[in-house]
């Protein structure tokens, strides 16, 4: 009796050996999702940007702005080289968002921090104050998907959109005069924290500079 428990102990170890290393050697991959139609299709990535801001403008008194396909062909020049930093002024950046409506609305939420009391620039709020600048009329954007490139500063998409004339002009009343209080009341509205938006510069009465 001995003897035969001994031989099914040896029997047992083996085979939990051979599960142990057959579970070693199988992967299986996490389930991905398709990109979004917001970035796959043309059309629906310019009415989007466009329907998003301007949703946005007209809860702080500014009027809709136009296409611009100037500034969309710029915008798509930078997101191809997949730098996270800006190019010019009059620009926002966002990487990691699921769909532009997301990677917008992340810009148009750092309301929630801007002091409509004390109005001026902040690296905090300066996608809000870009967006709904008064004195801005046209909008370019486009997308690029960066992939996996460890020897890019970009994963995945990457939104570009540039502005003319552009905002965050630094100087006088500006900013009191060009982001209003409005009528919004959803400023409260929380943003996504999975994603990473990059603030940009400043103009200072003609003078270029960096935030």
């Amino acid at each position: 009796m001995a003897i035969l428990h001994f031989i099914l102990c040896l029997v047992a170890s083996h085979m939990l050996a051979i599960s142990a290393e057959s579970t070693k050697t199988i992967i299986v991959p996490l389930p991905t999702s398709p990109p979004s139609s917001s970035y796959t299709s043309r059309d629906e990535f310019k009415s989007t940007a466009l329907s998003v801001s301007n949703r946005f403008r007209a809860q702080h008194n500014a009027s809709a702005l136009v296409w611009n396909d100037t500034l969309a062909d710029s915008a798509l020049q930078w997101a191809k080289q997949c730098h996270w930093k800006h190019s010019t002024v009059g620009e926002n950046l966002a990487k990691g968002y699921p769909n532009l409506t997301a990677a917008i609305e992340a810009w148009g939420d750092e309301r929630s921090k801007y002091n409509f009391g004390k109005p001026g620039f902040s690296e905090e709020t300066g996608h809000f104050t870009q967006l709904v600048w008064k004195s801005t009329s046209t909008l370019g954007c486009d997308r690029f998907d960066c992939g996996n490139d460890k020897n890019r500063d970009v994963k995945g998409w990457y939104v570009v959109c540039h502005y003319w004339p552009p905002g965050n002009v630094v100087g006088g009343n500006l900013f009191q005069e060009n982001v209003q209080t409005g009528g919004a009341a959803e400023w409260r509205k929380g943003c996504g924290m999975g994603a990473v938006v990059l603030t940009f510069g400043t103009i200072v009465w003609g003078m270029l500079g960096w935030a």
